[in-house]
């Protein structure tokens, strides 16, 4: 009997759904929003952060800018709000069960209040409180947004701009990573490197190894980092 093989967009469902589970069972989410699937035609699938809209603060030059983190978090465009404030948001975009896009972005809370818990004050009011303090200087944390994008075509893959990259610190840094990264890689290493006192275990059977193409030789001078 042939063994019924789930095709990345149902993988990358049920992993994003269980892991989403488990953040939250363990109080390291404050919320998450149900995922969106849509199909775009009759061969493509995206996968994404509900209340998808369009607008300036989503664009590339509004990265690392407070009122980016303050609109997607007014908005509702995104996928969860961690435990401290931090923004979640991933979107996979897959044709005929081949991965053709992706974007996954972790934007850090840019406050940090002693004694101040998300259990005590929404973390809507409290970038209301942040903004309006004549004191913010004191309570900011200074973390920059990392965003990993995927996007192969060949009229914006370069030298300087790899199919596969990491966004940190400035739009314009494009930092060469290896593979695409299913949600669970890009968890792991978002809690691995920045939340190191959390403890979550993901089975090595729970991360979805995407078959790619890739001829992209990067230069040089480019850093490279695996995930």
């Amino acid at each position: 009997m042939k063994k019924n093989i789930r095709t990345y967009d149902e993988q990358l469902e049920m992993q994003i759904n269980n892991t989403l589970k488990m953040l939250l069972d363990k109080d390291y989410l404050y919320l998450y929003n149900p995922l969106r699937k849509e199909k775009i035609d009759n061969n493509t699938i995206r996968l994404s952060w509900n209340n998808h809209q369009s607008g300036g603060f989503n664009l590339g030059d509004s990265f690392l800018y407070i009122s980016q983190y303050k609109e997607i978090l007014k908005n509702g465009s995104y996928l969860c709000i961690l435990f401290d404030g931090s923004l979640i948001r991933v979107s996979y975009t897959i044709k005929n069960n081949i991965l053709i896009s992706h974007n996954l972005l972790w934007w850090p809370a840019p406050y940090k209040y002693k004694n101040v818990t998300l259990k005590d004050v929404s973390p809507f009011q409290i970038i209301d409180d942040f903004l309006e303090d004549n004191e913010w200087y004191k309570n900011i944390e200074m973390r920059s947004p990392i965003r990993f994008d995927y996007d192969p075509r060949e009229i914006t893959v370069k030298g300087d701009h790899p199919p596969i990259h990491m966004h940190i610190e400035h739009k314009d840094c494009r930092i060469f990573v290896e593979k695409p990264l299913c949600f669970n890689s890009f968890i792991s290493y978002i809690f691995k490197n920045f939340y190191p006192q959390c403890h979550i275990y993901i089975n090595n059977d729970d991360y979805i190894d995407f078959k790619v193409t890739n001829n992209y030789k990067p230069l040089p001078h480019l850093t490279k980092i695996i995930c």
